[in-house]
């Protein structure tokens, strides 16, 4: 009988390292400098919905999208696929141009145990700034009333997810562009 259950945990060790890794999903689809969650252009800027309704049903699709997919892994297959970029965290960055484009100085980059050569090497390693669909820059558009109406409950949750995958691929993006030659 022990040898029976030996030979039974045995060919269950060997099944499950014989297993195919399954190969990462697609990435997010990227035009310009907006990476879209919720499928293609054009982007649907906050204060365009016709209603609260249409704006929350619609960032609820992005959230539950975005939920599904890693930071992390999704960084990786960028690597992969030779397509590095960071992805801006902040919604509210004010450079003074009230221009819509992501810029590096809009990325937060954990310092990690990176030397300052390190850092410094980034940007010119790596100098595109992409940003997710929905988190625009507050001053580059004058029409927006940020963060929406106070029961925007969905774009805040949207909001929270898409900051937490933005750090996870930065943080993958930046070892990958430190350690990518020049």
């Amino acid at each position: 009988m022990r040898q029976w259950m030996l030979l039974s945990l045995l060919s269950g060790l060997i099944a499950c390292q014989s297993q195919s890794i399954i190969p990462p999903q697609t990435l997010l689809k990227s035009v310009g400098y907006i990476v879209y969650v919720n499928g293609s252009p054009p982007e649907q800027l906050p204060w365009a919905f016709r209603s609260q309704a249409e704006l929350e049903a619609y960032y609820a699709k992005a959230a539950n999208q975005l939920k599904q997919r890693s930071g992390l892994l999704d960084a990786e297959l960028s690597i992969r696929q030779g397509d590095y970029y960071f992805l801006e965290l902040s919604s509210e960055w004010n450079d003074g141009s009230n221009k819509p484009l992501p810029t590096m100085e809009k990325v937060y980059i954990d310092p990690e145990n990176f030397s300052t050569d390190d850092l410094v090497s980034v940007p010119k390693k790596c100098p595109v700034v992409k940003r997710l669909e929905g988190l625009y820059s507050r001053n580059s558009y004058p029409q927006a009333s940020y963060p929406l109406k106070d029961n925007a409950t969905n774009w805040l949750v949207y909001y929270n997810i898409a900051m937490n995958y933005s750090r996870a691929w930065n943080k993958v993006m930046n070892r990958a562009c430190i350690k990518k030659p020049q």
